[in-house]
């Protein structure tokens, strides 16, 4: 199900999840004054609305159940109290990276990283081989045999090189901030199986819905932006 022109505590208010999420993404406005889609992200009571979200979040999951919390990394670690205020706990920080060509400073070091923190709600339910990564030495004997037993690859790091989803990008949709299709599928197939309930309470591009759906998720999601609604059409 989603919900558009909802805010996250109306729309759990309205239609909360049918069953428990398994798997939450969750790239919420960054509080940073920016524009888009007619919605201006800036909150004085940001860090109030990351916690009371965070709750509605947790108290709709599994037990086992991910959350995936998207932000810049100082972002990460000033909300992460109120994060684990609301129940879950930081199970891993993972890195983000990704080239880039803005944001250059002669005052510091460019910003082409942020944070995606997994949280869980009790043990989490893993796949540790949902999705590999190429081995880095091929030509290694050890690696020869295991190639040719069937291994693809090998267990990914807690640092992601993902590119950033660009008006050149096959899954980009005209949103903004749009998250990749590779990073959310990551998440979701890791943390998830068939049949499982994926949410996200601020699903804006609909990214995360149309990677749930090809793998045979369920879903649940919301976003305050009218705009939004055009972008599922496809979904509903």
């Amino acid at each position: 199900m989603q919900l558009y022109n909802m805010t996250a505590k109306q729309a759990f208010a309205e239609a909360p999840p049918q069953y428990p999420v398994q798997t939450w993404i969750w790239d919420p406005p960054y509080n940073i004054g920016f524009k888009y889609e007619g919605f201006d992200d800036r909150n004085k009571n940001y860090d109030e609305w990351i916690n009371e979200t965070a709750e509605l979040m947790y108290n709709n999951t599994k037990q086992g159940g991910s959350l995936f919390f998207i932000h810049y990394p100082k972002a990460c670690a000033e909300l992460l109290p109120h994060l684990q205020a609301a129940g879950w706990t930081l199970h891993q920080w993972i890195t983000w990276v990704y080239p880039a060509n803005f944001g250059h400073s002669n005052k510091k070091f460019t910003t082409a990283s942020r944070a995606v923190l997994w949280f869980s709600k009790g043990e989490p339910f893993f796949k540790p081989k949902a999705t590999v990564q190429p081995y880095k030495n091929p030509n290694d004997k050890r690696i020869k045999e295991r190639m040719a037993q069937g291994h693809k690859g090998c267990n990914h790091y807690d640092w992601w090189n993902i590119n950033l989803c660009k008006n050149t990008s096959k899954d980009y949709r005209g949103y903004a901030n749009q998250i990749p299709y590779e990073l959310l599928e990551r998440c979701i197939l890791h943390t998830s199986n068939e049949g499982h309930v994926v949410g996200d309470p601020c699903g804006g591009s609909g990214s995360t819905y149309r990677v749930a759906l090809d793998h045979n998720r369920q879903v649940w999601g919301c976003d305050v932006a009218p705009a939004a609604f055009e972008l599922w059409g496809d979904l509903v």
